[in-house]
Parts: C-alpha cells; sequence; structure tokens
C-alpha cells in the first residue's frame, strides 16, 4: 500500500520497475524512501543493496535515455527532472564561463572612481565583481549591507553602461518589494526607475506551470540579472533562470547562506559558494564568490549578532552560556506576556485614525513580530491568533465570532498583481467608521485594509483581498526575507519525526536574524538543543556534475 503523500506517484513508479524486470524485488519501499527523500529536498538516494543495485544497472535508467522518469547513476537514484536541472546547470555556468573570457578582469579607473565613498572594501569588491565577472554569489549575515550592495552595483552599471539592460528579481513578493523599496531611496542616479519582481513574474511563470516562456532561444532581455535573497532558489528553479540567461549576460546572486534553503529540491546557492573557489578557468575562478562580513545594523557589540554567529558556530560551550543568557523557559509564554506585546497597538485603534495616524499604525504594527515554527498545535501560529481574538473579544474589539474587525492584522498569502499585493505583505483592517481617508476609502463596504504605500497608506477592501490569514503571529518561513525591530521567538516541544526534521539550526538561526534591536526567545530546552545540533543538509550532485563537465571542457587547474 502506498505509504507516500504521493500515493498515486508512488504506485505508478512501483508498477513501473516492476514491468522493467522479472526478478522479485520489493519496489515499493525504495519508491516511498525517494519520495521522501525529495521531500526532504535531496536530489537523489543512494542505492547500497546489492541486489536493487544489480537489477537497476540491467534497466535502462541511463542520463542518455530521456524517455524514462528516473535516472540511475553512479549508485544514485534520480527523478530525471533534478538530474538534468544538476547537469544543465552544470553545463550551462562552464559554457558560459568560456564565451565571457576572463572572469576577474582588472576595473577601469572610472569605475573605481564612481564607487561611493561610504562603501568598505569588501564591499567595493563586491561591487566590482558584480560589474564584471559572469557569474558572482554575494554571502553574507544580516546587517551586512547585502541590498544596498545590490543598490550601489546598479548605480555603477548605469554610469558607465549608459544602455545596459538591467533585471531584479527575488524569490518571494515581500522580498522583491524590499529590493524595490532600497533602489526608490536611491537619492540620484536612474535606479528608481528600475523595479524588482518574482521569480516567476521574471519568467512568466503562471501557476502550476514547469516551463518559463524565455530559454536559451528566447533569452531574457537582460545584460545583468540580479536576485536578492538567492539561498531561497531551488534546484528546479535555479535550471529555469539559467537557461532563460543569454550567454553573455552576468548573474548576480545575493543571500545569506546560513538561513532556510528552498522549500523544494536542492539548496544551489549553498553548494555553489562552497564549490566557487575550487573550479577555475585560466586561474580565474569559474564562480566569483565574496562574503560580506562587516555588519551595519547591529554593531560591533551587538548581543543579537553575537548569538546568531555562536549558533552557527560548530563549538557546542559558547553556545551553552548563549542558551543560558537567552532562552526562557516556553511556559513562561502566556497570555499576559502576550498581551503585553500588543498594549501600544490596541491604545493606537482606539483614535481616529486618518492617513498619517494609519501610517504610524502599520509602522508600530510592523516592528515587532511573534515567530513560531509551527502553524497549528501549541504556540503555533493559529493558537497564538486566538488567544488574541479570545482577548479582544472579552475587551469588547472584536465581535464574537465574526471574521474581520477593526484592528485584525491582515497577511497576503497569494500574489496579486492588479491589487499591488505580494504575498506576505501586511495589512491592518479598520473599519470605515473610524478610518477618514480623504473620500479615497469605499464607503460601500464595512472594513478595509490599509497597506503600506511608500509614505503613505492604501485601502483595499476585504471583499477583494487575496488569500489572507490573521497575523498576530507569524511562521519563521514566513518570515524569511524580512526584518523587525522587535522579535518574539517561541519554541515548544513537539514530538514527531515532522518535528524533528522541521526544527534545524538555520530554521533559529533565520528567526533570530529577524531581530534588529530586541529579542525575546521562549523555548524548550530540548527543542533548542536539538535544533542547534541538527543543520540542514541537502545531497545533491551538482558540485560533482560541474567538476566532471569542468575536466572534459576546461581541464583542471
Amino acid at each position: 500500500m502506498p505509504s507516500s503523500i504521493h500515493p498515486f506517484l508512488e504506485t505508478a513508479l512501483t508498477e513501473f520497475l516492476a514491468r522493467r524486470v522479472d526478478q522479485q524485488v520489493a519496489w515499493s519501499p525504495l519508491v516511498a524512501r525517494l519520495l521522501r527523500a525529495h521531500e526532504d529536498g535531496h536530489a537523489f538516494i543512494e542505492i547500497v543493496d546489492d541486489l536493487q543495485d544489480k537489477v537497476l544497472r540491467k534497466i535502462n535508467l541511463s542520463p542518455e535515455d530521456v524517455s524514462e522518469p528516473l535516472v540511475y547513476h553512479k549508485q544514485k537514484l534520480y527523478f530525471r527532472r533534478f538530474f538534468n536541472a544538476e547537469r544543465g546547470i552544470a553545463a550551462r555556468l562552464i559554457s558560459r564561463a568560456q564565451v565571457m573570457g576572463p572572469l576577474a578582469p582588472t576595473p577601469s579607473q572610472d569605475e573605481r572612481s564612481n564607487l561611493p565613498d561610504s562603501l568598505s572594501d569588501e564591499q567595493r569588491e563586491a561591487v566590482l565583481a558584480c560589474v564584471n565577472c559572469p557569474h558572482t554569489l554575494i554571502s553574507g549575515g544580516p546587517g551586512t549591507g547585502k541590498t544596498t550592495l545590490i543598490r550601489s552595483a546598479v548605480s555603477l552599471i548605469q554610469a558607465i553602461h549608459e544602455d545596459a539592460r538591467i533585471l531584479l528579481a527575488a524569490p518571494t513578493g515581500k522580498a522583491a518589494a524590499r529590493l524595490r523599496e532600497t533602489l526608490q531611496s536611491e537619492p540620484h542616479g536612474d535606479s528608481e526607475r528600475l523595479t524588482a519582481q518574482t521569480l516567476h513574474q521574471l519568467l512568466d511563470l503562471r501557476r502550476g506551470q514547469a516551463r518559463s516562456k524565455y530559454d536559451e532561444q528566447h533569452p531574457l532581455p537582460a545584460d545583468y540579472l540580479f536576485i536578492d535573497e538567492a539561498s531561497m532558489i531551488d534546484l528546479s528553479m535555479f535550471y529555469l533562470i539559467i537557461r532563460a540567461l543569454a550567454p553573455g549576460a552576468r548573474l548576480i546572486l545575493v543571500g545569506d547562506q546560513a538561513q532556510l534553503p528552498a522549500i523544494e529540491v536542492g539548496s544551489p546557492f549553498s553548494e555553489l559558494l562552497q564549490f566557487s573557489q575550487t573550479l577555475t578557468q585560466e586561474g580565474s575562478p569559474i564562480i566569483r564568490s565574496i562574503r560580506l562580513t562587516e555588519s551595519f545594523r547591529f554593531g560591533a557589540g551587538s548581543d543579537i549578532a553575537h548569538l546568531a554567529s555562536q549558533m552557527m558556530a560548530e563549538d557546542e560551550a559558547p553556545r551553552d552560556q548563549d542558551r543560558a543568557s537567552w532562552v526562557r523557559p516556553i511556559e513562561a509564554f502566556n497570555e499576559v506576556a502576550l498581551q503585553y506585546r500588543f498594549e501600544g497597538y490596541l491604545e493606537e485603534l482606539t483614535r481616529p485614525l486618518d492617513d498619517a495616524a494609519a501610517v504610524r499604525l502599520l509602522a508600530g504594527f510592523e516592528m515587532q513580530r511573534i515567530l513560531t515554527p509551527y502553524h497549528a498545535g501549541p504556540m503555533g501560529v493559529s493558537q497564538i491568533n486566538q488567544m488574541m481574538e479570545h482577548w479582544l473579544e472579552q475587551l469588547g474589539h472584536k465581535p464574537f465570532g465574526q471574521l474581520h474587525y477593526h484592528g485584525r492584522p491582515i497577511l497576503i498569502t497569494e500574489n496579486d498583481h492588479p491589487l499591488r499585493l505580494a504575498n506576505g505583505d501586511l495589512g491592518i483592517c479598520v473599519s470605515t467608521r473610524h478610518y477618514d481617508a480623504d473620500g479615497d476609502t469605499d464607503t460601500a463596504e464595512r472594513f478595509v485594509v490599509i497597506f503600506r504605500d511608500k509614505d503613505s497608506v492604501r485601502t483595499v477592501p476585504t471583499s477583494a483581498l487575496p488569500q489572507h490569514e490573521t497575523s498576530f503571529a507569524m511562521s519563521i518561513h514566513k518570515s524569511q526575507g524580512s526584518e523587525f525591530d522587535a522579535v518574539t521567538l517561541l519554541l515548544p516541544s513537539r514530538e514527531s519525526e515532522q518535528a524533528d526534521q522541521l526544527l534545524t539550526r538555520e530554521l533559529l538561526y533565520t528567526a533570530v536574524t529577524r531581530a534588529k534591536q530586541s529579542l525575546a526567545i521562549f523555548a524548550d530546552i530540548s527543542a533548542w538543543e536539538r535544533a542547534l545540533d541538527h543543520p540542514v543538509t541537502r545531497r545533491s550532485t551538482l558540485s560533482e556534475q560541474l567538476n566532471w563537465l569542468a575536466s572534459e571542457s576546461l581541464g583542471s587547474s
């Protein structure tokens, strides 16, 4: 009986393998293991059983036979889609490096003179690499100026290459919006004319589609492609991106490799960072990688920066010290602690709302966030929302059983381009009786939702909202790409295989580094320690493919 979350696929693959051989091999457990591996983000599984290995070798599942759904290569079993993605990425990175010539050209005097004096030495090096190198990977922790660096690189490109076509993108709508805001903050130059898209918009991918309108025959209209929050890109998406680039277009990936990887299969940003210095062409790396180390957000003595650094370290002794000073028992987070975090917000709601007050209300709410790994169950997003709404009902701020109410925080969970709403956008539901928007509000609506719009707000009727949810709390996964002045992290204990897979060092690091000024951690100690001892690992052969293809085409150096 199928045992995975894809029972029809498991049955089909099991029957496919059974039809190909006469031997009695238990294929169903093998197929279930392959499917579970992909759910965990791995590109393949190792075959260690001698009988399975012998039988799979007899079946023609070679990389060259494109008609079969599986690939068996060097005792590794893949879905062909992921094997092709790995090999295709490797082939295109190498061929692009050959076409574009020198990978680390000497910057011109014009390039150096156009760099802002405010940039640090490592930022200047990174900006020049973005301008000149075929493939540039910029990595760095929170507050190291990654997004600001993109703006500086764009300004330099526009100054020295007047007709350069520049595209900017990010994996999520929220990350793309933050990138747009950074570009628009440029006081001079032409970068404010650019915009940033989601990767799905960039590639013109519709919902449910796996094929882009852009490929080798129809490349993106770009000489430079910048992608922010690149750690969130999965293997299949990266393959679509690299296929869509023209041979001479430069690719710049920016991200924090310590954050959560992509939800889907693979972690190409992290793997390419590890690989970038080991393979060269004519003495220069095929992929130029630069790590930013100076934090401008926290400062040299920041406790949050210190905690984040120690969490990712291998030495457990400093971790024990940090746990004692930071982590409070999860039981200490109760209704009183929850209510305390929203007292100022509720006080603002009792006042009349004009546009100026609405901006302050949104800004105040966005300054702090409660984060948790889970959506359901104790101390999950749903329970925190229920606790808050029960309190609001007791105070008379929320009618019992009513979905929309004055003060409901709304988190958008689906992109809606006509309404200019992105997955991850936060708004506040307000009563039209309390809000005077100078005639902008549709008075036929009982409630509208206010969203930030540069230095003002705009309203969307509740009846027009795309998919959304209440958001007094937020999952850590959905917080990626955001930052808040104050963060409260909740980490309850869960005894399940799913919880063990979810709780990772990268998950905690992502939550902690969302905080800019203050951080409160309420955690079950055993859950905290299990997560720190459980780094994310993704099985992939992208580096092997690069090495193998490079030895064929470039020769080792």
